[in-house]
């Protein structure tokens, strides 16, 4: 019996998890089914959130796999709350399980648009860039979420990468975290990623407007996938949220789009990016 609405976020990520814990017990599919006497289709279906398991089946998928402690706790936990199409998470240390789920989410996706007011996008920063921005953090925690950043990169030169566009706020491309030396290498890392992959797209939007517009409100992420409803990934300071409902996909598309419009071109964003460089002895 299945229960809990699918495909969404916390669905998807339930799922996910469910497949990490079987791969690290060394289990296939079809043996854990066997060991189950479950059906491979249904557990398949779990495993991409298609399908929701009741949590007394996610106990036993777990104890199966000879999963306890915390991780069964937490697991479990998650698995009585895949109903919602938005799923917040706040306060967690370390690499948080929900920034892997966007990984998760990033490596299936077929288009990503991100509109990044203030920082670098996560899938352009370098590591220099990565280790000012999280200055504030533990050396440990510093540590894991650039390996995890790190990991994230790599969606870009996949076979079958998704299109990337990545909507840069001025601010963003000003402000020198990490030096000046650190930032015009950082510059000149999205320079080289724009102009060597045909599937990234980098867009200025110039600081300075008189009215107000979507980057104004902060960063999101808005992630569409070929079998699965999109997905908008919201990161604060201290939280992630993800949002799945009809409603917010269809606001955020709309931002995108009309950030798209007031955004130079991608010409004349890369040779701002590469004035901006200059202006820092890069």
């Amino acid at each position: 019996m299945a229960t809990g609405a699918a495909n969404t976020p916390a669905a998807r990520a339930l799922g996910a998890e469910l497949r990490d814990a079987r791969k690290r017990a060394g289990l296939s599919l079809r043996a854990l089914a066997e060991r189950l006497a479950a059906a491979k289709t249904q557990l398949s279906r779990w495993e991409t959130g298609t399908s929701v398991p009741a949590s007394e089946h996610v106990a036993s998928f777990l104890t199966a796999l000879g999963v306890t402690g915390d991780e069964y706790e937490r697991i479990l936990e998650q698995a009585r709350n895949t109903d919602s199409r938005s799923w917040v998470s706040s306060g967690i240390p370390g690499v948080q399980k929900e920034l892997a789920s966007l990984v998760e989410f990033e490596s299936t996706a077929t288009r990503i648009t991100e509109v990044a007011p203030l920082l670098i996008p996560g899938l352009l920063q370098t590591p220099d860039y990565m280790h000012a921005s999280m200055a504030q953090l533990p050396d440990d925690q510093i540590r894991a979420r650039i390996l995890t950043r790190m990991e994230r990169r790599t969606v870009l030169t996949k076979d079958g990468a998704p299109e990337f566009t990545a909507l840069i706020g001025e601010a963003a491309l000003r402000e020198p975290l990490g030096g000046p030396a650190a930032m015009a290498a950082q510059l000149k890392h999205i320079e080289a990623e724009a102009a060597t992959h045909p599937n990234v797209a980098v867009q200025v939007i110039p600081s300075g407007s008189q009215s107000f517009h979507a980057a104004h409100a902060g960063q999101f992420i808005l992630l569409h996938f070929p079998k699965a409803d999109p997905i908008v990934q919201i990161d604060h300071y201290n939280s992630l949220v993800f949002l799945n409902g009809p409603r917010d996909i269809s606001a955020h598309a709309d931002a995108v789009e009309q950030l798209q419009a007031i955004a130079l071109s991608e010409g004349d964003s890369l040779n701002f990016i590469a004035a901006i460089r200059t202006e820092l002895g890069g």
